[in-house]
This record gives C-alpha cells, structure tokens and sequence, in this order.
C-alpha cells in the first residue's frame, strides 16, 4: 500500500462504507457515491460555466489583441495576460473540475480493488491469511480481496473471523448479472460489455448536450475530434482493464454531469448571467447616486 493510495483512497472508503451501511448493495452504494462526488464538484462546475460565459464574452477584445500583435508574440502574450488580469478570468479555471476528477477516480480504483480495506476495514493480517487460503492467488495480485469475496464460502472456513466483518454480505453484483469485481474482457462477451460501451455513449452525449446548450447561448462549440470520440474510447479501452466499478462509476459519473450540464447551461446562461450583472450594476449607480444627492443635502 503507497502513501498517495492511502491518502486518497482511505477517506473515499470512508464515503463509500457510508453509502453502503445506507444501501446494503455494492452497486447502489457506488452509483450513490457518484452522485456524492458529483455534487461536491458542482460548484465547481458552476464556477466552469460562468468561466466560459466570461471567457465566450471576451473573445472580441482577444481577437482584437491577436490581430493587433500579430506580428509581435511576446506583446501579444502581455496584453493577454493584462487582459485576463483586469477581467479577474484565469483562463484554465475550466480544467479545474476535470483535474480533481482524476485523483478521485484513482483512488475509487483501488477502494474498488480493495473493498475489504476501505470498505469493510478488515485487518491486514486476517486479509493476508484469507488470501493464503486461496492456493492459486499470489498476495500481491490486485484481485486477491475480490478473490476472497467471490469465494468467501470457502475461505471462511479457514479463516472464520471473516464473518465478523460482514464479508458475507459484500453483493457486488449489479441486476444480478454483472459482478463489478469483475473485468470485462475482450477475448469473452459478456454482460460486463455494457459498462465500457455505456461509459462511451454516455461521454459522447455528453458533448453533444453542452454543444447544443453552446449554440443556443451564442457561445463556441466544441468540434475536438480529441474530445468528441479519441478521449471517450480511451476510456472504453481502460475500462476493459480494470474492474466493472470503476467503469459504472465513470458511466454513472457522465450521465450525471448531462444533467448537471442541463442545469448549470440553463440558470447560468449568457444572458442571465448578463441581465444579473446589469442589475447589479444599476443598483450600484443608484446606490451612488443616492449617497452623492444625501451628501449635498447635508
């Protein structure tokens, strides 16, 4: 076990053992702790769009700039930055949700590969003598803890403290046809298919609901053949190298963010956003004019 695997994966354990005290079912606990993630990251998302509102509202003054000193690099780079800089806008502040994305999926992989750790918080050495228990699983194999799940009837009989972790009642089954300690694998068709295949319709359409929402504010749309298909097949293909939950994760975790997309592109549009800003900026001329007309009458 590393340091950055402890760090990270140790309080989602935490979340997920709570998700699943609640459910009493692995794939529910999961989808439920998705929706968790999601909902903390949303202010961030929140954060994102109106990032992109602002960003989409300067793109007249940075063409300007670009096609001003386009002949000279180094001024065009400063006036950008002075730019940013008087309109309080930090240009990667819409990678910020993305980057946080991925330490939580890292160490979702393995709360995943080690439920008996992070979930269940059975003691290392009982782990390790469940794991003997099985001749043909090395103790260094990732599966070894969803090995012993899988064939706790046996293993229990070895090692009976097992019971007293509630190992008995780890169902990580989801409709009752897809193990999600299991891996999907390319040489064997199986139920497990639909995890990586939903996990790629799911990033596709995702796309397609912010362009849609894009166009119909006025704001640029995102053609990234990376984006659109390269990004989502990376992920089909991890998927069928890791176990079925951190694929449903990331599937439930896209399906999620449509909506949360639908939300945030809807309240948070241009012209609302802009429409609160004139009013706020009207209030402030009122409020300054009525200070000066108090002043004169003192």
């Amino acid at each position: 076990m590393n340091f950055l695997e402890t760090i990270i994966s140790t309080p989602l354990g935490y979340i997920m053992e709570f998700c699943y005290l609640v459910v009493q079912s692995f794939p529910l606990a999961l989808f439920i702790f998705t929706i968790l993630t999601r909902l903390l990251l949303f202010p961030l998302n929140i954060k994102q769009q109106r990032s992109m509102v602002k960003s989409s509202a300067m793109q007249g003054k940075v063409k300007e700039i670009q096609q001003k000193y386009a002949s000279d690099k180094e001024k065009q780079r400063e006036e950008l930055q002075k730019l940013y800089a008087e309109e309080k806008m930090n240009p990667m502040s819409g990678c910020l949700p993305l980057l946080i994305q991925l330490p939580i999926l890292y160490g979702l992989i393995y709360v995943i590969y080690k439920p008996l750790t992070y979930i269940l918080h059975v003691p290392q050495e009982v782990i390790n003598r469940a794991v003997a228990a099985l001749s043909n699983i090395s103790a260094n194999d990732m599966y070894a803890q969803l090995h012993v799940i899988n064939q706790y009837d046996t293993v229990v009989q070895q090692v009976p403290e097992l019971a007293n972790y509630g190992v008995q009642n780890m169902d990580m089954n989801l409709f009752g046809i897809m193990n999600l300690g299991e891996t999907p694998s390319f040489s064997q068709f199986s139920w497990l298919w639909l995890i990586p295949i939903a996990s790629v319709v799911f990033q596709i359409l995702q796309v397609f609901v912010m362009n849609y929402f894009n166009k119909r504010n006025g704001m640029p749309v995102t053609k990234s053949f990376l984006m659109i298909i390269v990004m989502p097949l990376i992920f089909f293909f991890i998927a069928f190298s890791v176990p079925g939950g951190v694929g449903f994760y990331w599937a439930c975790g896209s399906l999620v963010a449509i909506l949360q997309t639908c939300v945030t592109s809807t309240i948070y549009s241009p012209g609302r956003i802009n429409a609160r800003n004139e009013f706020r900026l009207a209030k402030g001329r009122l409020l300054k004019e009525k200070q000066i007309k108090d002043g004169r009458g003192q």
